[in-house]
C-alpha cells in the first residue's frame, strides 16, 4: 500500500511497516518449519539460503531510501533547534524579533508555536513579533527566503546538514544493485536540505539597504521592476524603488529560453522554453516602500529571459534579454 501509493506518503502510517515486518517473519519461520517437515535437509537449507539472500539484496537497494528519510528528519529537527536557540538569545538580550508573515505554514508555526512551546517547556513568556518596529529601531528579521543578494547585514543563516557520509556509502551501494542512480520517495511531510534554510538578518525599519548594485550585477531589464542579473551566482534580482503591496499582488512570470533546447526538462520541451513563474511573496520583501526578490536560475546554458507580471491573460509590464552575451 505505502509503495505504490500514487502521492507522497506521510510518515504517519510507517507503523504499519513493523507490522507487516513481523508478520512477513512469522511468514518465513512457518514456510521453513513445513518445508523441513516435507522434505530433506538440503532441500531446507537451499531454500534458507535464497530467503536469507533475498533478504540481504532488499535491505541493501532499500536502505539508502530508508536512510535518507531518516537523516532528513534528523537534520531538518537540528536545524529548527539551532533556529529557536537563536530567537531566544536574541530576545534574552532584549532584542526586536520580526519572524517572516509570508502565509506559509512554517513561518505561522514559528509566529504561533513558538511563545506556547516556550511557556509550557521553559515556564517564560516569549515574545516573537510578526511586525515591524517603529521607525528607526533596529530589529532582527527570520524569514527563510534567500535575500541574501537583496538585502544585506545577515546575522546567520541556519540550514540543514546534507553531507552524511553513512548516506553517501548506501547510495552507493543501492545505486550498483539498481543499476541507476540510487532512487529515493521522500516523506511528504519534509522539505529537501537545499530548500530549507532559515536566515537571520539586521535591519533597521523604515530603512531598506540592498546590495544589488555591485559591480557583480548587471542590469538587464529596466521596466516597472528593474531586473538584475549576477553570473556568477546564476541569480536574477528585481527591484522596485517606489512599491506598494497593490504592485505584488499579480504573479510574475519568468521564461527561461535555454542555448539547447535539450537541455529543458522533458514536460517543457514541447513549448521551447522553461516555466519558472512565482510569487512575490513566496521570495521577496517589501521594507520601507521599496521592494526586492530573487530568482535562481537552472544550471543549463540559458539564452534568453522573458519576465514581468500579468493578471489572467494581460501581461501589467513585460520585458526580454539575452544572457549568453
Amino acid at each position: 500500500m505505502l509503495s505504490l501509493s500514487y502521492n507522497d506518503v506521510l510518515r504517519y502510517w510507517y507503523v504499519l511497516i513493523p507490522i507487516f515486518a513481523t508478520l512477513l517473519a512469522f511468514s518465513v519461520k512457518f514456510t521453513l518449519k513445513s518445508i523441513r517437515e516435507e522434505s530433506s535437509n538440503i532441500t531446507y537449507g537451499g531454500v534458507a539460503i535464497v530467503i536469507v539472500a533475498f533478504i540481504v539484496f532488499f535491505a541493501a537497494v532499500n536502505y539508502y531510501n530508508l536512510l535518507f528519510n531518516t537523516t532528513i528528519q534528523h537534520s531538518l529537527r537540528n536545524a529548527d533547534s539551532h533556529l529557536i536557540s537563536e530567537i531566544f538569545r536574541l530576545v534574552d538580550r532584549g532584542e526586536y524579533v520580526s519572524i517572516d508573515n509570508a502565509g506559509e505554514e512554517m513561518e505561522r508555526r514559528l509566529l504561533w508555536d513558538l511563545p506556547r512551546y516556550s511557556n509550557y517547556f521553559h515556564h517564560r513568556n516569549l515574545r516573537v513579533h510578526k511586525d515591524k518596529p517603529e521607525t528607526g529601531r533596529e530589529y532582527f528579521f527570520v524569514t527563510r527566503k534567500r535575500l541574501s543578494p537583496v538585502v544585506g547585514d545577515s546575522l546567520m543563516t541556519i540550514a540543514p546538514q546534507s553531507n552524511y557520509r553513512l548516506l553517501s556509502y548506501a547510495s552507493k551501494i543501492a545505486g550498483a544493485l539498481q543499476g541507476a542512480p540510487a532512487f529515493f520517495h521522500k516523506d511528504a511531510g519534509f522539505s529537501l536540505p537545499h530548500h530549507y534554510q532559515w536566515t537571520i538578518y539586521r535591519l533597521t525599519s523604515g530603512e531598506f539597504k540592498y546590495s544589488v548594485l555591485s559591480d557583480a550585477q548587471k542590469l538587464r531589464i529596466r521596466s516597472e521592476f528593474d531586473v538584475y542579473f549576477n553570473r556568477a551566482q546564476n541569480m536574477l534580482t528585481y527591484v522596485k524603488e517606489s512599491c506598494r503591496k497593490e504592485d505584488l499582488r499579480a504573479p510574475f512570470f519568468l521564461h527561461i529560453v535555454p542555448v539547447d533546447l535539450e537541455d529543458l526538462p522533458e514536460p517543457r520541451k514541447e513549448y521551447r522554453f522553461d516555466n519558472l513563474d512565482f510569487f512575490f511573496s513566496a521570495y521577496g520583501i517589501l521594507h520601507g516602500g521599496k521592494c526586492a526578490t530573487t530568482r535562481e536560475l537552472p544550471d543549463y546554458s540559458i539564452h534568453q529571459i522573458f519576465t514581468g507580471q500579468y493578471i489572467n491573460e494581460a501581461r501589467l509590464w513585460e520585458g526580454g534579454s539575452e544572457l549568453d552575451e
